[in-house]
């Protein structure tokens, strides 16, 4: 693929404040009768999805995508329009084989997946935290925390993509042969696991923080040939057109409590 906007010498721009801050993620999950709402927001991410669903069946779905790194991320709406029909009751892993993940955005996948997790719990609300701190020169371990209502419920001592601590864990990889491992050792606890995938994905995410994302709206930089076929936006069908968006990365550091308040970004 030629790319004039993608030389393999590019550097990309670091972020300055990288080291001093902290990578957050929230999500929020609200029932109701005959529909589910999932909102996410991080630094790069801010995604609203609505699962209309009716017997045992999912009827409908509406998403909502207001900011995000690449500019193909909008239509990400339309693959996951797949989810229509599907039965209540699936595990969120026999959901994903369904729905052919890596034809979806990440996150709002992920996000729809939550949301259908959450049709039939007996709380009609539930908030997630991710958060963790950026990595500094000493380059220890860091803590990759979870919170669900206000409550830890899951803290990791990761580095370089693995995990060092809890000593059960320690080695495991944060990477391929993520699902592999968990699964073996979650093979019947469902939250475990979806806690253990809210770690994982807010991990990913956070990498963003050490690069100063929005020197990069408008081009193609470091869109090349390896990325093909991860995600949506890296699909056969879209990658030629995608470029960064401008604008697009709010550091949350100082102020999580704008998490979720959906902040229109400044032009």
């Amino acid at each position: 693929m030629s790319n004039p906007d993608n030389n393999p010498n590019d550097v990309a721009p670091t972020n300055p404040a990288y080291g001093t801050g902290m990578f957050r993620r929230r999500i929020r999950l609200t029932s109701g009768d005959g529909w589910v709402f999932g909102e996410l927001e991080d630094s790069s991410h801010a995604f609203k999805v609505r699962l209309a669903f009716e017997g045992n069946r999912i009827i409908d779905v509406l998403a909502e995508t207001i900011r995000y790194p690449m500019t193909t991320c909008s239509t990400a709406v339309n693959p996951l329009t797949a989810i229509i029909g599907m039965p209540l009751g699936l595990s969120a892993g026999e959901l994903a084989k369904q729905l052919t993940p890596r034809l979806q955005c990440t996150h709002l996948f992920d996000l729809s997946v939550l949301a259908y997790q959450h049709i039939h719990r007996t709380d009609s609300v539930r908030v997630y935290d991710i958060q963790i701190p950026d990595e500094t020169e000493a380059k220890q371990p860091r803590p990759l925390e979870v919170f669900q209502d206000g409550q830890r419920v899951l803290t990791w001592m990761v580095r370089d993509w693995q995990i060092f601590e809890p000593s059960a864990l320690d080695g495991h990889t944060l990477r391929s042969g993520f699902s592999k491992w968990l699964e073996a050792l979650y093979p019947e606890d469902e939250q475990q696991k979806e806690w253990a995938w809210l770690a994982q994905k807010g991990y990913l995410v956070s990498q963003a923080r050490i690069f100063d994302i929005n020197q990069l709206g408008g081009t193609r930089k470091f869109v090349g040939d390896h990325m093909v076929g991860i995600c949506h936006t890296y699909s056969e069908a879209q990658i030629k057109e995608a470029e960064h968006t401008h604008l697009s990365f709010i550091d949350f550091t100082d102020n999580a409590s704008e998490l979720l308040a959906f902040k229109p970004l400044e032009s």
